[in-house]
């Protein structure tokens, strides 16, 4: 099944009465599947569904002189807000320095109170972006409030505005009802059941019988049969589940449509062909990564050579789930967010940030196994979003969509040359 789309205006204009605090903006008939997976959180569960224990961090993982230095960053930012009462966007992973806190067994009421008014701070000025702007345009402000991050209630809003997947929704009501009630091939379903009961086992909204997993099943098949060429590659469970954790049912199947092959014109995000049979836009993206580091850090360079290391071995994974099965939930949304404003030049600056931030240690490391399991451990624990942000952002340097451009050409001809 395919269909001829249309182009539309890259400017996406929201409902003047449009009210960012409901749940229900893109409302259907079947009020079940309007509703997204995400929810209050419980002493077991996070408001994502997933357990709080596997994200938990143990004392002994924890830097004290960071931390040490992160408080006094803090206090110096709290008595500056408080009693100065600078106009300054200060954003705190909120959810990371609580459970820090709680590991060490550190209570700060004023640091808290500090936090509270961060929340209210930033979540004000989203609501009064949209008041005055009421529209999703490339402008430097916003591009700034969605580099801090979007908040929750908010994603399953402006996710779709971003992608350009509400466009698609609305314009194609039918596709989705006609993609399910299609055949598909017996061993693409059996691949999708199978992936399905390896999806985010400790979410309880991916967990045997729950709701999650028909929606998530409904996605993975629909997308097999409208995108025949690309099928159902194993990954898109991971992408399509965060996907469902904010968006309702058949807008994340346009969501998931508009990431991995686009259909609407406006988007700059390229990596259809990392789900192809022959994988081709995943290994010319590992010799991009390759190239920038040799360029960015050479003495890194010299040190995987030196041990045969293949940036594949580290970087696949990562590029084929967008990050979702390497870093916590709260680091994947971070990184999602700019992903859908700014295109796939995202993708390489957050591996270049990862290179740098683990570059004195990766130099320590001296075997294949230790550099590997440095990278695992490392985005394992990635609770500090702001600090990878800021790598990504601040230190790594100039990274133009026109050099990445440039690259992927060169990296398609090595392919070219190699591939009979």
């Amino acid at each position: 099944m395919r269909i001829n789309f249309f182009k539309e205006k890259n400017k996406i204009k929201l409902n003047k009465n449009h009210n960012f605090d409901s749940d229900n903006t893109f409302s259907n008939e079947n009020p079940e599947s309007n509703k997204c997976l995400a929810s209050i959180s419980d002493d077991e569960y996070d408001h994502y569904g997933f357990e709080k224990s596997r994200e938990a961090i143990s004392v002994e993982d924890i830097d004290k002189e960071a931390l040490e230095k992160r408080k006094r960053k803090i206090e110096k930012k709290y008595y500056t807000f408080l009693y100065i009462k600078r106009q300054k966007i200060y954003y705190i992973p909120i959810y990371t320095y609580f459970r820090i806190c709680m590991c060490m067994r550190i209570y700060f009421r004023e640091y808290i109170l500090f936090i509270k008014m961060l929340i209210i701070n930033f979540l004000c000025r989203w609501q009064q972006y949209f008041t005055v702007k009421r529209d999703i345009k490339k402008n430097y402000y916003l591009k700034k409030l969605i580099r801090k991050g979007i908040p929750d209630k908010f994603r399953m809003n402006i996710w779709p505005y971003l992608l350009g997947s509400v466009v698609l929704y609305t314009k194609y009501p039918t596709i989705y009802e006609r993609c399910l009630n299609s055949e598909i091939e017996p061993k693409v379903l059996s691949q999708i059941e199978l992936d399905m009961l390896r999806t985010f086992p400790h979410n309880k909204n991916y967990q045997l019988n729950a709701q999650g997993l028909t929606k998530l099943r409904n996605v993975l098949r629909a997308f097999a049969i409208y995108k025949p060429k690309i099928n159902y590659c194993q990954s898109m469970n991971f992408i399509a589940a965060i996907t469902l954790l904010f968006l309702k049912e058949e807008l994340a199947f346009w969501s998931i449509v508009q990431l991995i092959d686009s259909d609407y014109s406006h988007k700059k995000i390229n990596i259809s062909d990392y789900y192809n049979h022959e994988m081709r836009g995943l290994r010319r993206d590992i010799i991009v990564i390759e190239e920038l580091i040799k360029i960015k850090f050479p003495n890194i360079y010299m040190h995987m050579k030196e041990f045969d290391v293949d940036v594949s071995w580290i970087c696949s994974e990562w590029l084929l789930c967008l990050f979702c099965t390497a870093f916590p939930i709260t680091t994947t949304l971070r990184i999602w967010d700019c992903l859908f404003y700014e295109g796939d030049k995202i993708l390489f600056r957050i591996v270049l940030a990862l290179f740098k931030m683990n570059q004195e240690k990766l130099i320590k490391s001296n075997s294949l196994e230790s550099i590997l399991y440095l990278f695992k451990e490392s985005t394992k624990n990635m609770v500090e979003s702001d600090k990878l942000m800021h790598t990504a952002f601040k230190e790594i340097g100039s990274l133009k969509k026109k050099k990445i451009k440039k690259l992927r050409m060169k990296a398609d001809d090595i392919i070219k040359r190699t591939v009979p």
